[in-house]
């Protein structure tokens, strides 16, 4: 009963590194092209192979810690035995019971070992299965940053889009992304973001859809505080079209669309 528990623990670190492991794979996979060429072959695959390790020494602590278990309940059975054989043979010796009753006991030891091991075996998976369940109550434990209580509709038509003091910075970073900026856009107007690679252009993006939440300042569409506006409203109002091409799983329609069934085959054909 003790030892039920004993490799949740490990458990849960294994299944950790494997989905490190199948996520660092789909990530170079996608990537393939860029890695080629740029000549970081080599380094994907070494990375694979540190990842594959980890993921292998992790495998075995689970195992070792499932292990001491049955061990216990191997060491345990041979105890029996031996006393069962120690016992009936002191017995048989004073006369107290015949050999055929000495062969009874020990084979009822012996009828106790399959049953202890089957009991092992099913702790094992369960033991998998709460190492699964940790991990997704961790999952389900994780908090929203974003909270969806707005109320406030923000104009019809084209939006104007402002920033005051705004900041935001990634939790691990030791310097903000964004720093302190303040712009205005008039309704109607194009303008264009340019910066180097990690100059906040991706991040200015996912402010303007409420994807992340500003550290400092605020931002406005249409004269409305972005967080007042309803999320769904939000998201059919502001439009955002990534440098990443996703072809997603189903009919040129449906890419179009992203699975609306609004719009008629005409408006899809013409876009």
């Amino acid at each position: 009963v003790r030892g039920r528990h004993r490799a949740i623990s490990e458990s849960t670190d294994e299944m950790g590194a494997y989905a490190h492991l199948y996520g660092g794979i789909e990530e170079r996979l996608t990537a393939a092209e860029d890695l080629r060429a740029n000549g970081a072959g080599s380094h994907a695959m070494w990375r694979f192979v540190e990842e594959s390790a980890a993921t292998q020494q992790s495998a075995v602590r689970r195992e070792a810690a499932f292990l001491r278990l049955w061990w216990a309940v191997q060491g345990a059975v041979s105890i029996g035995s031996a006393a069962s054989l120690a016992v009936g043979a002191l017995l048989v010796g004073t006369g107290n019971i015949s050999i055929g009753t000495a062969f009874l006991l020990f084979q009822y030891t012996l009828l106790l070992e399959r049953p202890l091991q089957d009991v092992v075996q099913h702790l094992e998976t369960v033991q998998k299965a709460n190492g699964a369940m940790v991990r997704v109550i961790d999952l389900m434990a994780v908090e929203r940053t974003v909270h969806d209580t707005g109320t406030t509709s923000p104009p019809p038509g084209a939006l104007s889009v402002s920033l005051r003091d705004a900041s935001f910075e990634y939790g691990d970073d030791t310097e903000p992304v964004l720093r302190r900026i303040d712009l205005h856009v008039a309704a109607g107007r194009s303008i264009g973001v340019v910066g180097r690679t990690g100059s906040g252009k991706t991040t200015f993006s996912r402010v303007l859809l409420r994807l992340v939440e500003l550290t400092e300042g605020e931002v406005r569409l249409g004269g409305v505080p972005i967080e007042e506006i309803p999320t769904a409203e939000l998201r059919h109002r502001v439009a955002m079209i990534p440098q990443e091409v996703e072809l997603f799983s189903g009919s040129v329609r449906d890419n179009v669309t992203l699975f609306d069934t609004a719009p008629s085959d005409r408006a899809v054909e013409t876009a």
